[in-house]
């Protein structure tokens, strides 16, 4: 591994902490967050190391998530503020291993974490607006950007990676999981929904 990839990650490290922070700051204790920022990415580091993307997302999100309950911090303020550091860190790293050889599929990665990035900063200031989305509660932007992220990145393991099976069944729980996080957290009401879809769809 070259100097110059070294740097980079190092810079996607800092970077990412930076931004975490100065979405928190305003809300929680320094320390608090520092710790947390640690935490994440040594967890995530780890789990990105053996179970590759799906491990580094489950490797943050988990002590984020616990951390959030012993802490009293709302969770999901705090999973909306993650998201920009995951993908910068996730744009970064693909862009180093394109330095150091390239790949197609490091292309083609590098390419759906921008658009989900590009998207997520134009869903950011409008979701609220949504008639669907009733509650307008921050955690939108957090289940938005990973039904984003890991249903492309579905298909592409699909494709591209076919003996990596239990990939597959991560990815596609970790989308059915965030649906149902989106959905409660919109604060619709089923019946409603159902009895809609019943007149509308089932009696064509």
């Amino acid at each position: 591994m070259n100097f110059a990839v070294v740097v980079l990650r190092i810079l996607a490290l800092i970077l990412a902490s930076f931004i975490f922070w100065k979405k928190l700051k305003e809300d929680y204790p320094n320390e608090e967050i520092f710790f947390l920022t640690i935490l994440m990415l040594v967890s995530g580091n780890i789990g990105g190391r053996f179970f590759q993307a799906q491990g580094a997302f489950l490797g943050g999100i988990l002590p984020l998530i616990l951390f959030s309950k012993i802490k009293k911090w709302n969770p999901w303020q705090a999973a909306d503020a993650v998201i920009y550091p995951f993908l910068l860190i996730f744009l970064i790293l693909n862009f180093s291993k394109i330095i150091y050889v390239f790949s197609w599929l490091t292309l083609l990665m590098m390419t759906l974490g921008l658009g989900v990035l590009v998207s997520s900063l134009r869903i950011e200031k409008t979701y609220r607006s949504f008639l669907w989305y009733k509650s307008g509660k921050v955690g939108f932007l957090a289940c938005f950007a990973i039904l984003a992220f890991f249903g492309p990145f579905l298909l592409l393991e699909f494709f591209l990676k076919k003996e990596l099976y239990w990939l597959l069944f991560t990815d596609f729980g970790i989308l059915i999981i965030t649906a149902i996080f989106l959905y409660h957290r919109s604060e619709r009401k089923f019946s409603e929904d159902w009895q809609f879809f019943k007149k509308r769809i089932l009696k064509r």
